[in-house]
């Protein structure tokens, strides 16, 4: 019955708010199809003392720009737990047809702090990371990265501060992560500093490589 009443209501684009046949999105917001980019020059030295840069890639598919800006606010501010799972299911069919090297030992998503948590009641990256782990066929591991320390909202800092509240906020357990090839997984990359701190982190843990990879990376990083 529940079913029925929903053919009968009609259906409003979750961004612009125009009406559309079926789906979430209407045509003009739906995100273009895009091929993966591999960018392997995140820069640690920026960051940490970290020898371990040339070793990192940065996997994403869209720029952090138009409509997909426009469809990761509301995912994670409105929030809407149907629209990160449309991203996530698209981000992993992508990544599957992608001829990537799999050579990860596991996937960990960022940790959502406890206020993220009590807003938004899930995890958006751990949401992702669960199709990623689907179609890949490698193993997600949420207990690896952990929170030690709030960091508060990150939303309205610049690169410096992000850089300077996000130190420190990670750890990572030596019996997980030690010796393992992992890939993190994240929603945006805005200024590194979120990702610089989880593998850090896990680079501490004795980790052999860390990798990371997000929905749309910034035009500015």
């Amino acid at each position: 019955m529940h079913d029925f009443f929903n053919l009968l209501l009609p259906k409003f684009c979750l961004v612009c708010e125009r009406r559309i046949p079926a789906g979430l999105l209407c045509l003009h917001c739906l995100p273009e199809q895009k091929q993966l980019t591999i960018d392997k020059s995140f820069d640690f030295e920026s960051f940490y003392n970290n020898d371990n840069k040339n070793k990192t890639r940065i996997i994403y598919l869209w720029e952090y720009q138009g409509n997909i800006k426009d469809i990761i606010k509301i995912m994670k501010y409105k929030p809407s737990l149907k629209l990160t799972n449309f991203l996530a299911t698209k981000a992993a069919s992508i990544l599957n047809k992608e001829n990537l090297d799999l050579s990860w030992d596991f996937i960990a998503p960022i940790p959502s702090s406890m206020a993220s948590k009590k807003q938004r009641l899930f995890n958006q990256s751990q949401v992702i990371a669960k199709e990623i782990s689907k179609s890949l066929q490698i193993p997600i591991n949420c207990n690896c990265i952990s929170h030690c320390k709030s960091s508060g909202k990150q939303v309205k800092l610049n690169a410096a501060k992000r850089k300077r509240n996000m130190k420190n906020v990670f750890k990572a357990s030596p019996k997980l992560a030690k010796d393992k090839s992992i890939l993190i997984v994240d929603d945006v990359l805005t200024t590194g500093a979120t990702f610089a701190s989880a593998a850090n982190a896990l680079y501490n843990a004795k980790a052999r490589n860390v990798d990371l990879f997000c929905l749309a990376r910034s035009t500015k990083f």
